[in-house]
This record gives C-alpha cells, sequence and structure tokens, in this order.
C-alpha cells in the first residue's frame, strides 16, 4: 500500500474501487490527513471497522493520532461518517459538517425523502454546523468552505491553499482517477436528494476556480490542471447527457 502524499495532504484511507485496492476497509470513501503543524484534521472517515488502519495509517506518516483534533464532513452517507462514533473514542476531536448532514447524523430525516431510512442508519455528532464562505483554521493551514449539492443536498467542499497550487477536497461531486475513462460523480438517488441541475451547477463552479488539484471522496486525486479540467469536464458532459434525456425523472429516481 502507498499512502498518496501532496504537500501536507495525505490520503490515508480508500475503500475498494474499480479495482484499486483498499487502503483501510472495502467499503469506505477515501479518508485524507491534514498536517497544519500544531494540530492534525481528517476529511471524512469512512465505516468503523476502517478506524483502526486509519490510526496505523497516520502513525506509518510518523504523525501521532493524538493531534487530531478536527474531522471535517463532505456529506452525510454512511461510507464518509459511520466511523465517527469510533474514532472519537480514540481522539479528542469537533465534527464539522452541513446543518442538513448534522440533522441525518442525529436521527432526524436530513437529506433523505421523508419516509425512506438508510438500512442502517449512522448514529453519530456533528459539533460545528458550518456553511458556504465559512473559514475554518487547522493549525497553520486554513480550509474555506464551499457549497456543493447535487450528489446530496448537503454537500461541502474544502478550499485549500497547498505550496503546489490551488485545491479542494471535493467529496462526492465528482471522483477521482481510476482505470475508467478519466472522473465521473458520486451515485444520484432522488431518495437521498439527488439534483441534477445541482450537480451540473457545483460541477462547473469547481471548473472555474482553476485547480490545481482535487481530491475526491471515491478514486485517486487528480493532479494538475490538466488533470483536473479533464476530469471536471468529462463529469460535465455525462451530467449535460443526462439532463438531455426528455422526462428523465419519470424515467429514473432522481430529480432534475
Amino acid at each position: 500500500m502507498d499512502i498518496i502524499t501532496v504537500d501536507n495532504v495525505s490520503m490515508i484511507g480508500r475503500g475498494l474501487w474499480h479495482g484499486m485496492p483498499a487502503f483501510s476497509d472495502d467499503y469506505s470513501s477515501n479518508c485524507y490527513l491534514i498536517d497544519g503543524g500544531s494540530e492534525l484534521a481528517l476529511v471524512d472517515v469512512g465505516f468503523a471497522t476502517a478506524v483502526p488502519q486509519l490510526l496505523q495509517n497516520v502513525r506509518s506518516l510518523g504523525r501521532d493520532p493524538e493531534k487530531i483534533r478536527k474531522v471535517f464532513l463532505s456529506h452525510a452517507h454512511a461510507d464518509h461518517t459511520a466511523g465517527i462514533a469510533e474514532l472519537l473514542r480514540h481522539v479528542d476531536a469537533v465534527v464539522y459538517g452541513h446543518a442538513l448532514t448534522k440533522e441525518t447524523l442525529c436521527g432526524g430525516p436530513g437529506i433523505y425523502r421523508s419516509g425512506f431510512l438508510p438500512v442502517d442508519p449512522v448514529s453519530a455528532p456533528v459539533h460545528e454546523v458550518i456553511r458556504e464562505g465559512d473559514v475554518v483554521r487547522v493549525g497553520d493551514v486554513e480550509l474555506t468552505v464551499l457549497g456543493l449539492p447535487g450528489h446530496t443536498p448537503d454537500g461541502l467542499g474544502y478550499l485549500i491553499s497547498l505550496p503546489s497550487g490551488f485545491s479542494c477536497f471535493a467529496g462526492d461531486t465528482v471522483d477521482g482517477d481510476q482505470p475508467v475513462k478519466s472522473a465521473v460523480t458520486g451515485w444520484m438517488n432522488s431518495v437521498w436528494g439527488s439534483r441534477v441541475s445541482h450537480l451540473r451547477a457545483s460541477l462547473s463552479r469547481l471548473l472555474n476556480l482553476g485547480l490545481h488539484s482535487f481530491f475526491p471522496g471515491h478514486g485517486d486525486p487528480q493532479l494538475g490542471q490538466v488533470a483536473v479540467r479533464d476530469s471536471l469536464e468529462h463529469s460535465l458532459d455525462q451530467v449535460h447527457r443526462l439532463l438531455s434525456i426528455r422526462d428523465l425523472d419519470w424515467l429514473i429516481a432522481i430529480d432534475v
């Protein structure tokens, strides 16, 4: 296993993804470690079964897991959040997320359509509700919150300035390098509030930022402005194809 590190960001967790080996456990999302010097932070956690390996991966980088002081959530889906309670048994951290993420993880309807509940609902705290434009420090590093609805209504991105250039933790708005063609978007389903037009706007927003890299919720990070642009344009093309289908919302469980 080769942990992917870009400046002071390391991808320390990943589930199986299009033939890529898992870093943590088979079904978890990506998990990223941010090294802010005086403190560390995670972006997403994955399932509880991933947590022991995540902590071991932090140690393998020569970092102390006890310095993890903040956890940033991209959205409420279990493959990103179900390990929060287990993680908090080992570290004293503040969990940040969208208001709908908090509602979902506290047992409310949150992102889910009325009458629908996931098979294994996640129960976990979100200590601090954040929104578009908020800035949170991780030691010497600043993260700026970016609203990225579409895959889910609670989607958040986190902009970060790295020595190699401007980057973003993008959650499932766009997925990264994989053996199939370029990037794709996260699964869409109206039961968790997916909306294709909102996803198009979020992808366009990321494209217009001129990012030097992005860190997706699944797949490997996209590195370099050309790779980022190609991935986002490919994902936008897929969304445009969806929106060109007449009566799309009648054909599949998705909201336009």
